[in-house]
C-alpha cells in the first residue's frame, strides 16, 4: 500500500504466516535466536511491516515444515532447533535436537552462534556437534564437514508436535546421523515445560 503496488492473491495470508513466525521465535531480548549460519536479528523492523497479530502469540507453537517448536511464559522462553535442512551443501549446523533457553528474562542456555564465514573456527568448531546443546556419541557430533560447506555426514530430525505431559506441554524429536559412530544410534529427546 506504501509503495502503491498490489500484491498477489494469497501473499496476504503468507505474510501473515512470516508475521506469526516471527512472533513465535523472537527471544526476550526482542532479537532472532541464532540457528545454523544466522545471526541475532533486531525482529521490530520486521513486525511492524507485516500484519498485526488478531492475538498474542501462542504459548506453544510448532512449525512442522521448519522443525522448530517455541515455548515462552512470564520471562521463560524456549527453542527446540530439529530443523530438517541438513545436507550435502547446507548451511547446517551439527548439533540438531538443540534447545536454547532463557530463564527470568536471561539467557540460560544458548546456542554458539556463527561467527564471520572467514573466522578459522567457523567449520571446525562452530559448525560442529561440540558447538551445540546436541549429543555427542563417543565425542563425535551428529555431522561432519569437510571445508566450509561439504557436509560429509548429517543428522536427520523428525520433531513431533507440542503434546501433553504430566506437568505442562511437552516437545520431541527423534534423530539419527549418518555421521561416523552414530551407526544404529537413534537419540530421542523430549522436554517438557511447566
Amino acid at each position: 500500500k506504501l509503495h502503491g503496488f498490489k500484491l498477489r492473491a494469497g501473499a496476504g495470508a503468507r505474510m501473515a504466516r512470516a508475521a506469526a513466525f516471527i512472533r513465535a521465535m523472537r527471544q526476550p531480548d526482542g532479537l532472532s535466536p541464532v540457528i545454523n549460519d544466522g545471526y541475532p536479528v533486531n525482529l521490530a523492523p520486521f513486525l511492524d511491516t507485516l500484519p498485526k497479530a488478531a492475538r498474542p502469540a501462542e504459548k506453544t507453537t510448532f512449525f512442522k515444515n521448519a522443525g522448530m517448536a517455541f515455548w515462552r511464559d512470564k520471562g521463560s522462553f524456549l527453542v527446540f532447533d530439529a530443523s530438517p535442512f541438513t545436507g550435502k551443501f547446507s548451511h547446517y549446523h551439527a548439533g540438531k535436537n538443540a534447545v536454547i533457553l532463557w530463564h527470568g528474562g536471561q539467557p540460560f542456555l544458548v546456542d554458539s552462534g556463527c561467527p564471520n564465514y572467514e573466522d578459522a573456527l567457523f567449520a571446525k568448531w562452530y559448525k560442529s556437534g561440540a558447538a551445540h546443546s546436541g549429543l555427542l556419541v563417543d565425542g563425535r557430533g551428529d555431522g561432519a564437514v569437510a571445508g566450509t560447506y561439504d557436509w560429509k555426514s548429517w543428522a536427520a530430525p523428525r520433531c513431533t508436535p507440542w503434546r501433553v505431559g504430566k506437568r505442562g506441554p511437552v516437545i520431541s524429536s527423534v534423530l539419527r546421523s549418518s555421521a561416523e559412530g552414530w551407526g544404529g544410534v537413534e537419540w530421542r529427546r523430549a522436554v517438557e515445560v511447566e
